[in-house]
Protein backbone atom coordinates (compact mmCIF):
# COMPACT_ATOMS: atom_id res chain seq x y z
CA UNK A 1 0.00 0.00 0.00
CA UNK A 2 2.50 2.14 0.73
CA UNK A 3 4.24 2.03 -2.43
CA UNK A 4 1.36 3.24 -4.20
CA UNK A 5 0.99 6.05 -1.97
CA UNK A 6 4.05 7.70 -1.74
CA UNK A 7 4.70 8.09 -5.85
CA UNK A 8 0.45 9.10 -6.17
CA UNK A 9 1.16 11.56 -3.37
CA UNK A 10 4.47 12.75 -5.43
CA UNK A 11 2.09 13.20 -8.38
CA UNK A 12 -0.46 15.17 -6.79
CA UNK A 13 2.05 17.44 -5.48
CA UNK A 14 3.37 17.82 -8.99
CA UNK A 15 -0.17 18.63 -10.74
CA UNK A 16 -0.19 20.89 -8.04
CA UNK A 17 2.33 22.97 -8.58
CA UNK A 18 2.20 22.69 -12.45
CA UNK A 19 -1.87 23.68 -11.96
CA UNK A 20 -0.85 26.68 -9.61
CA UNK A 21 2.20 27.83 -12.19
CA UNK A 22 -0.42 27.86 -15.39
CA UNK A 23 -2.81 29.57 -13.47
CA UNK A 24 -0.24 32.53 -12.97
CA UNK A 25 0.81 32.18 -16.30
CA UNK A 26 -2.54 32.22 -17.86
CA UNK A 27 -3.61 34.67 -15.80
CA UNK A 28 -6.83 32.62 -14.75
CA UNK A 29 -7.08 34.26 -10.99
CA UNK A 30 -5.75 37.95 -12.82
CA UNK A 31 -9.07 40.13 -12.71
CA UNK A 32 -8.89 41.40 -16.64
CA UNK A 33 -10.79 44.90 -14.93
CA UNK A 34 -8.76 45.59 -11.69
CA UNK A 35 -8.37 48.82 -10.31
CA UNK A 36 -5.22 49.04 -10.51
CA UNK A 37 -5.16 48.25 -14.34
CA UNK A 38 -7.93 51.02 -14.66
CA UNK A 39 -5.28 53.20 -12.55
CA UNK A 40 -2.97 52.51 -15.23
CA UNK A 41 -4.69 52.86 -18.44
CA UNK A 42 -6.17 56.52 -17.34
CA UNK A 43 -2.55 57.53 -16.04
CA UNK A 44 -1.91 57.40 -19.77
CA UNK A 45 -3.56 60.75 -20.67
CA UNK A 46 -1.26 62.60 -18.67
CA UNK A 47 1.52 61.43 -20.77
CA UNK A 48 3.29 64.56 -21.60
CA UNK A 49 3.37 65.70 -25.25
CA UNK A 50 5.99 68.10 -25.07
CA UNK A 51 9.22 67.77 -22.70
CA UNK A 52 12.18 69.31 -23.00
CA UNK A 53 13.24 69.74 -26.56
CA UNK A 54 11.15 67.29 -27.58
CA UNK A 55 7.66 68.17 -29.22
CA UNK A 56 5.21 65.11 -29.77
CA UNK A 57 2.14 64.76 -32.40
CA UNK A 58 -0.26 61.53 -31.92
CA UNK A 59 0.32 58.89 -34.75
CA UNK A 60 -2.27 56.82 -36.06
CA UNK A 61 -2.27 53.20 -35.21
CA UNK A 62 -3.97 49.84 -36.09
CA UNK A 63 -6.81 50.34 -33.87
CA UNK A 64 -8.30 46.74 -34.86
CA UNK A 65 -5.02 45.39 -34.36
CA UNK A 66 -4.78 47.01 -30.97
CA UNK A 67 -8.53 45.55 -29.68
CA UNK A 68 -7.49 41.74 -30.82
CA UNK A 69 -4.43 42.72 -28.23
CA UNK A 70 -6.76 43.11 -25.15
CA UNK A 71 -4.92 45.63 -24.18
CA UNK A 72 -5.90 48.47 -22.34
CA UNK A 73 -4.60 51.89 -23.00
CA UNK A 74 -2.53 53.13 -25.97
CA UNK A 75 -0.62 56.23 -26.40
CA UNK A 76 1.10 56.58 -30.03
CA UNK A 77 3.10 59.72 -30.52
CA UNK A 78 5.87 61.12 -33.00
CA UNK A 79 8.39 62.95 -31.03
CA UNK A 80 10.68 65.12 -32.73
CA UNK A 81 13.60 67.20 -31.46
CA UNK A 82 13.24 70.92 -32.25
CA UNK A 83 17.23 71.58 -31.76
CA UNK A 84 18.10 68.79 -34.17
CA UNK A 85 15.34 67.44 -35.48
CA UNK A 86 16.04 63.58 -34.39
CA UNK A 87 12.64 61.60 -34.65
CA UNK A 88 11.49 58.88 -32.11
CA UNK A 89 8.15 56.85 -32.49
CA UNK A 90 6.72 56.26 -28.95
CA UNK A 91 4.09 52.87 -28.36
CA UNK A 92 3.19 52.97 -25.00
CA UNK A 93 0.22 50.45 -24.24
CA UNK A 94 -1.29 49.46 -20.38
CA UNK A 95 -2.29 45.74 -20.02
CA UNK A 96 -2.01 43.01 -18.04
CA UNK A 97 1.00 41.65 -17.72
CA UNK A 98 0.21 38.56 -20.11
CA UNK A 99 -1.59 40.48 -22.94
CA UNK A 100 1.46 43.01 -22.32
CA UNK A 101 4.20 40.64 -22.73
CA UNK A 102 2.50 37.83 -25.49
CA UNK A 103 4.07 40.33 -28.43
CA UNK A 104 6.97 41.96 -28.40
CA UNK A 105 9.12 43.63 -31.32
CA UNK A 106 11.30 40.33 -32.09
CA UNK A 107 7.90 38.59 -32.62
CA UNK A 108 5.59 41.33 -34.29
CA UNK A 109 7.70 43.29 -36.12
CA UNK A 110 8.58 39.81 -37.60
CA UNK A 111 5.39 38.91 -38.61
CA UNK A 112 4.74 42.51 -40.25
CA UNK A 113 7.66 41.26 -42.65
CA UNK A 114 10.74 42.82 -40.59
CA UNK A 115 14.24 40.69 -40.82
CA UNK A 116 15.52 41.04 -37.52
CA UNK A 117 19.47 42.11 -38.05
CA UNK A 118 20.60 40.08 -34.20
CA UNK A 119 18.98 38.55 -31.12
CA UNK A 120 17.86 41.29 -29.06
CA UNK A 121 20.01 42.20 -25.96
CA UNK A 122 19.48 44.62 -22.72
CA UNK A 123 20.82 47.81 -22.89
CA UNK A 124 21.25 49.84 -19.32
CA UNK A 125 19.95 53.66 -19.89
CA UNK A 126 20.93 56.31 -16.65
CA UNK A 127 17.95 58.58 -16.72
CA UNK A 128 19.72 60.75 -13.91
CA UNK A 129 18.10 60.81 -9.97
CA UNK A 130 14.53 60.25 -10.89
CA UNK A 131 14.79 56.87 -12.54
CA UNK A 132 18.79 55.89 -12.21
CA UNK A 133 18.46 53.17 -14.67
CA UNK A 134 16.09 52.13 -17.55
CA UNK A 135 16.73 48.24 -18.56
CA UNK A 136 15.34 48.03 -22.49
CA UNK A 137 15.91 45.27 -24.90
CA UNK A 138 17.33 46.27 -28.30
CA UNK A 139 17.93 45.00 -31.65
CA UNK A 140 17.59 46.51 -35.45
CA UNK A 141 15.17 45.67 -37.53
CA UNK A 142 15.40 45.54 -41.94
CA UNK A 143 12.43 45.52 -44.21
CA UNK A 144 13.02 44.76 -47.90
CA UNK A 145 10.52 46.38 -50.21
CA UNK A 146 10.55 45.31 -54.34
CA UNK A 147 9.14 49.37 -55.03
CA UNK A 148 11.14 51.07 -52.16
CA UNK A 149 14.41 51.44 -50.23
CA UNK A 150 14.51 49.27 -47.36
CA UNK A 151 13.36 50.26 -43.98
CA UNK A 152 15.89 49.98 -40.97
CA UNK A 153 14.77 50.49 -37.59
CA UNK A 154 16.26 50.31 -33.98
CA UNK A 155 13.69 49.24 -31.21
CA UNK A 156 14.09 49.57 -27.69
CA UNK A 157 11.66 47.86 -25.92
CA UNK A 158 10.65 47.38 -21.42
CA UNK A 159 8.31 46.99 -19.03
CA UNK A 160 7.13 48.32 -16.01
CA UNK A 161 4.65 47.62 -12.86
CA UNK A 162 6.24 50.24 -10.49
CA UNK A 163 8.81 52.68 -10.80
CA UNK A 164 11.42 50.18 -12.53
CA UNK A 165 11.47 50.00 -15.77
CA UNK A 166 13.04 46.38 -17.05
CA UNK A 167 13.52 44.71 -20.52
CA UNK A 168 13.62 40.84 -19.22
CA UNK A 169 14.90 38.34 -22.02
CA UNK A 170 11.25 36.18 -21.25
CA UNK A 171 9.06 38.91 -20.18
CA UNK A 172 5.90 36.75 -19.88
CA UNK A 173 7.62 34.37 -17.26
CA UNK A 174 9.24 37.28 -15.70
CA UNK A 175 6.18 39.58 -15.18
CA UNK A 176 3.59 36.41 -14.85
CA UNK A 177 0.29 37.23 -12.42
CA UNK A 178 1.11 41.06 -12.23
CA UNK A 179 -2.93 42.38 -12.81
CA UNK A 180 -1.10 45.77 -14.42
CA UNK A 181 1.47 46.78 -16.55
CA UNK A 182 2.65 49.17 -19.22
CA UNK A 183 4.80 48.22 -22.10
CA UNK A 184 6.87 50.92 -23.86
CA UNK A 185 8.17 51.10 -27.66
CA UNK A 186 11.11 53.57 -28.79
CA UNK A 187 11.10 52.96 -32.72
CA UNK A 188 13.58 55.05 -34.43
CA UNK A 189 14.96 54.85 -38.50
CA UNK A 190 18.34 54.21 -38.93
CA UNK A 191 20.76 54.13 -41.60
CA UNK A 192 21.71 51.20 -44.27
CA UNK A 193 24.54 51.19 -42.23
CA UNK A 194 23.34 49.86 -39.50
CA UNK A 195 23.84 52.38 -36.23
CA UNK A 196 25.69 51.41 -33.30
CA UNK A 197 23.31 52.02 -30.25
CA UNK A 198 25.55 54.65 -28.62
CA UNK A 199 25.22 56.59 -31.38
CA UNK A 200 20.99 56.21 -31.11
CA UNK A 201 19.46 59.66 -30.61
CA UNK A 202 16.72 56.66 -28.73
CA UNK A 203 19.22 57.19 -25.93
CA UNK A 204 18.93 60.49 -25.94
CA UNK A 205 15.10 60.91 -25.75
CA UNK A 206 15.14 58.17 -23.23
CA UNK A 207 16.87 59.91 -20.74
CA UNK A 208 14.29 62.86 -21.03
CA UNK A 209 11.39 60.40 -21.43
CA UNK A 210 11.62 58.45 -18.32
CA UNK A 211 12.05 60.49 -15.93
CA UNK A 212 9.21 62.49 -17.24
CA UNK A 213 6.54 59.66 -17.77
CA UNK A 214 7.49 58.45 -14.35
CA UNK A 215 6.07 61.76 -12.75
CA UNK A 216 2.83 61.08 -14.35
CA UNK A 217 2.63 56.85 -14.57
CA UNK A 218 3.99 56.78 -11.45
CA UNK A 219 3.16 59.49 -8.79
CA UNK A 220 5.37 59.42 -5.77
CA UNK A 221 2.25 60.34 -3.47
CA UNK A 222 0.88 56.85 -4.67
CA UNK A 223 4.50 54.81 -5.06
CA UNK A 224 3.81 52.50 -1.43
CA UNK A 225 0.25 52.14 -2.52
CA UNK A 226 1.35 50.80 -5.43
CA UNK A 227 4.06 48.75 -3.86
CA UNK A 228 1.40 47.18 -1.51
CA UNK A 229 -1.10 46.28 -4.31
CA UNK A 230 1.57 44.75 -6.52
CA UNK A 231 2.49 42.48 -3.31
CA UNK A 232 -0.71 42.07 -2.57
CA UNK A 233 -1.39 40.82 -6.41
CA UNK A 234 1.72 38.52 -6.84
Amino acid sequence: MMRMILPTAAMLVVLAIGTYWQGIYSERWTPYDSALLEAFTARLNEVPLEFGDWKGEEKEYDKEQFKRSKCRGCVSRLYTNKRNGDKISVYLVSATARHATIHTPDWCYRGAGYDMQGDPYNYDVDCGEEVPTAEFATTTFKKQSRDRQPEHLRILWTFAYDRSWMGPTFAKFHFAGKPALYKLYLITPIGDQLQDIEDSPSLRFARDFMPAINRVLFPAEEAADLADENVAAS
